[in-house]
């Protein structure tokens, strides 16, 4: 997911997840993170702002098409978040 350039971004829960219940007026903060297990580099980004479940047809489709999801089941939700805070940082090694 590239949440810094995205005017949105997607997640997929299940519906016993907290993700599936957003907090404080739907406002939701949600990480990922990526490391190279061989030298352990890599990336890591935050971004939070209000989340809305989509239950659009037509989005839920195009969504799990960009989250590479598979079919739908009856336990998960899709989240919308729209970014007002994204924080990113890279995994690097020290110099040797």
């Amino acid at each position: 997911m590239s949440c810094a350039t995205a005017a949105t971004s997607g997640i997929s829960s299940y519906a016993s997840s907290s993700l599936a219940r957003p907090r404080c007026s739907g406002r939701l903060t949600y990480q990922t993170e990526w490391v190279d297990p061989q030298d352990h580099t890599g990336w890591t980004v935050t971004v939070s702002g209000p989340a809305q479940r989509i239950t659009n047809g037509y989005q839920q489709a195009r969504y799990r098409l960009m989250l590479h999801a598979g079919p739908q089941t009856s336990h998960e939700h899709l989240l919308r978040i729209r970014p007002e805070n994204v924080t990113g940082y890279r995994l690097t090694r020290a110099p040797a």
